[in-house]
């Protein structure tokens, strides 16, 4: 079926070029990619849906990223739960996308494009210390670089929790179930994990599990720290209002924990493009979607080789 941009959507697309010419201020100081460069300067004279698309792409062909089968599997499950939903009613799936970015007419205050575009900002910041951090580094910028990275993830986890507030509400749509949009926003993103994982009978666990356990399962206000000398984060979460600490120890958490939030929110966006694609670029829709394929397979045939 042929969408309207107006149904699905062209207000997003703006958004995302807005958005775009925030991010190129951080980019345009730290990008090493040519590609990425030369895609920073296009963008003027780049349609909105040729932009988004090209952005894409450079995901897509790039050869980099840690991860990225990982990520193409969480994209992979964001489109499978946007067509379920979509089954069951079009407007309602679109409208929940709609709202992440923009909010709605009566409230624009529940859109989240101002807090990707934060937890973006950290990240680039982060990203441009993260070379100058040495073995030999005092401890005071050990400390300050752990600040940097405990914030950075902080936010990332903070987002993730809104973007459950939008599965979840996909997801009340897919079960044809009525729902309140006010009560899955204000809720935990412990109470908003736990609620999809029901709804969907843990059949797209691996969102949740983008976050580590004991982080996902405090009740309130997340709460971190670097113990430099241990060599650990700790975290303090509330359960049954007890306040408990718990430690993670600070090389899994950079090599686990940190990277997948990172999949976790770059998966969603593209999943996004693609579904817009899907409905309104069908040929470049099933190119990137073969290309997807294709690194899945990877991923795949290395489980294999690994078993063997």
């Amino acid at each position: 079926m042929k969408y309207n941009k107006e149904k699905i959507g062209v207000d997003v697309l703006e958004k995302f070029r807005e958005i775009a010419e925030e991010l190129d201020i951080y980019l345009k100081e730290g990008a090493n990619s040519e590609r990425l460069a030369k895609l920073i300067s296009q963008r003027g004279s780049l349609t909105v849906v040729s932009y988004i698309n090209e952005s894409l792409e450079l995901w897509l062909n790039g050869s980099e990223q840690i991860g990225k089968e990982q990520e193409a599997e969480l994209i992979m499950m964001y489109l499978d739960l946007y067509m379920e939903a979509m089954k069951v009613s079009k407007e309602a799936t679109v409208n929940a996308l709609n709202m992440f970015w923009l909010g709605t007419k009566e409230d624009p205050e529940l859109e989240y494009m101002s807090s990707y575009t934060e937890y973006c900002r950290k990240k680039f910041e982060l990203d441009k210390l993260t070379p100058l951090i040495k073995p030999n580094s005092s401890f005071s910028e050990k400390k300050q670089f752990g600040m940097e990275v405990t914030n950075t993830y902080a936010k990332g986890v903070e987002f993730i929790g809104k973007i459950f507030s939008t599965l979840n509400i996909l997801a009340e749509v897919a079960n044809q179930n009525n729902y309140n949009v006010y009560k899955i926003w204000r809720e935990t993103i412990y109470q908003k994990i736990d609620r999809f994982n029901k709804i969907t009978n843990n059949k797209y666990v691996l969102f949740s599990q983008t976050i580590n356990r004991k982080i996902r399962n405090g009740e309130s206000h997340l709460s971190l720290s670097v113990n430099i000398r241990k060599a650990v984060l700790e975290v303090k979460i509330v359960k049954k209002h007890k306040t408990i600490k718990e430690e993670i120890p600070w090389e899994d958490f950079i090599k686990i924990d940190f990277v997948k939030i990172g999949w976790m929110i770059q998966a969603f966006v593209y999943s996004q493009i693609l579904f817009f694609q899907a409905m309104e670029d069908k040929e470049n829709y099933l190119t990137n979607m073969q290309k997807l394929t294709s690194i899945l397979s990877q991923k795949n045939n290395e489980g294999v080789s690994k078993r063997i």
